[in-house]
């Protein structure tokens, strides 16, 4: 083989790969929910992080139940799609080795996005929209 046609194949291998681990691990979980060892931020500090409830969200998705997603996690409806956005976008790019990378302000603004749902999500009023599902913290039933 000639070595064009190696690297052309290593670059569509790599513009693949994102695209076939989203699927893989949406199928995984379109299965069954894994049962994990649970939030380590929800078990130091009692408090709903930004992610708890995403994998029973994307579960809930895999089979067309968009209240109960939204109960668990209503992130998730911004996030899978943008994964799977980014695993498209990531697979269209030739070639790999070049791949721009995201602004610095559009990953400020993601993180200042998730840090505000976190917040908002463990204010006692805001529980029934944001994490009805997930149920109350104990700091919030005293």
């Amino acid at each position: 083989m000639n070595r064009h046609l190696l690297n052309s194949m290593y670059d569509r291998f790599w513009s693949i790969l994102p695209i076939g681990v989203l699927a893989i691990a949406i199928a995984r979980v379109s299965v069954s929910v894994p049962q994990g060892p649970g939030c380590s931020f929800h078990y130091a500090t009692g408090l709903w992080c930004p992610g708890c409830g995403g994998t029973r969200a994307l579960h809930a998705m895999c089979h067309g139940q968009w209240s109960e997603a939204w109960g668990y996690n209503p992130a998730a409806f911004i996030i899978v799609p943008g994964l799977i956005a980014m695993s498209i976008w990531v697979a269209c790019q030739t070639p790999v080795r070049s791949l721009p990378v995201l602004p610095v302000k559009t990953i400020m603004v993601a993180a200042m996005m998730l840090i505000a749902f976190g917040v908002a999500r463990n204010i006692p009023d805001l529980v029934p929209i944001l994490s009805e599902r997930l149920g109350p913290t104990e700091w919030m039933t005293r």
